[in-house]
């Protein structure tokens, strides 16, 4: 609650905020009487928030088209702001790349797979140029932040320094754990909720954790990040149908395949491995206490093999258990919370209820670069 005696200037910043924030969340323009029931605030108080929004750049208005008697009521919505924010996901087998607006847009997904035995300069090297693709046409627009998604361990950490040298704007790291975690929330099955455990099942399984809607990493970046050698069992742990494993190291998705189509041996295998994490999975589900679990990574194509288990499983050992949904992410999932993660360090630097919203010609210098031709005469 805001005291009567408050200041008039910081009234003004909070109530910004506030219909900012109602319009970044909102799925179509809004009208005046929507935004009130929204904000809270009368029609008055909502057309000087929007005309001083309008004059910043950030929201827009039009006529609306529905068929109404009389004058036509305008709607609003935030306007597209140029450039984006990177998402990338560098991980052991490939690097993932998704383009994404301010508002939350998906414009570019893009993958390129890691040879065999690739150093880790050729691995920079290939990060770059699927950057370069993701980008091309919009070279001249800014990059106000790129997300870099890695596993938890020094030789990620040395392979990111590295890449973050190569990219066209400042760099914001995360682990995977917390950008698929996020992902989830933003627009997977945890959509809505703000307390969520993922399981995620690929070839190094492990668990993410989101509480009252952060991501949580612990005070070393370790909470929620259990992986295979230490609880989950991993899939090179698990006896496959030899007819179903090939030569490449892609081999888990054919797997995952074989058991969407149906094959009887990738259906009991996959059954199998479900069945061989759920001690793990009812264990930290009974400490963490979320409201869903979520079944996501390589397996979320076929993770309804494992729904049933989970749920037959947290009902014998929890009087009230979480509701268990598949992903509905794919393989761009961390890639995606790590643009989502950017979006969000943007956003909360012109937007606050204290400061209100800066103009965009007042946006930070320091938040994107754009990229530069090499310099011959160097």
């Amino acid at each position: 609650m805001i005291p009567r005696s408050a200041d008039p200037r910081f009234i003004r910043q909070w109530n910004e905020y506030v219909v900012f924030d109602v319009l970044r969340g909102a799925g179509a323009p809004q009208r005046v009487s929507e935004l009130s029931k929204g904000t809270g605030l009368t029609a008055a108080s909502l057309g000087q928030v929007l005309r001083g929004l309008a004059a910043k750049g950030w929201v827009t208005s039009v006529e609306s088209v529905e068929q109404r008697r009389g004058r036509p009521a305008q709607v609003y919505s935030l306007r597209r702001q140029p450039g984006a924010v990177l998402g990338l996901d560098v991980g052991v087998h490939a690097v993932r790349a998704v383009r994404m607006t301010l508002d939350g847009e998906t414009l570019v997904r893009a993958e390129t797979r890691f040879e065999q035995g690739s150093s880790g300069q050729e691995r920079v090297d290939i990060v770059e140029q699927l950057v370069g693709e993701v980008l091309f046409g919009v070279e001249d627009e800014p990059v106000w932040l790129s997300g870099l998604a890695l596993k938890r361990d020094a030789e990620s950490e040395k392979l990111g320094e590295a890449i973050e040298a190569r990219l066209p704007s400042r760099c914001k790291l995360v682990t995977d754990v917390n950008a698929d975690t996020w992902a989830e929330h933003i627009e997977g099955g945890a959509k809505g909720h703000d307390d969520v455990l993922l399981v995620h099942l690929g070839w190094q399984p492990w668990l993410g954790l989101l509480l009252d809607g952060q991501p949580r990493g612990g005070a070393h970046g370790a909470a929620g990040d259990l992986p295979w050698d230490s609880l989950l069992p991993g899939v090179e742990q698990m006896e496959w149908p030899d007819r179903l494993l090939k030569e490449r190291d892609g081999w888990i998705y054919d797997i995952v395949a074989a058991a969407k189509d149906g094959d009887e041996d990738a259906v009991a295998a996959t059954t199998q491995y479900m069945r061989a994490v759920l001690p793990a999975v009812v264990f930290a589900t009974a400490i963490v206490d979320p409201k869903v679990v979520v079944l996501g990574g390589a397996f979320s194509p076929v993770a309804h093999l494992g729904v049933d288990l989970v749920v037959e499983a947290l009902g014998k050992r929890m009087g009230d258990p979480p509701q268990v949904v598949k992903s509905g992410l794919d393989q761009y999932s961390s890639a995606l919370g790590a643009a989502h993660l950017a979006r969000q360090e943007v956003l909360a630097a012109v937007v606050s209820p204290t400061e209100g919203v800066l103009p965009i010609s007042d946006m930070p210098d320091d938040f994107f670069t754009l990229p530069q031709e090499d310099d011959q005469s160097a």
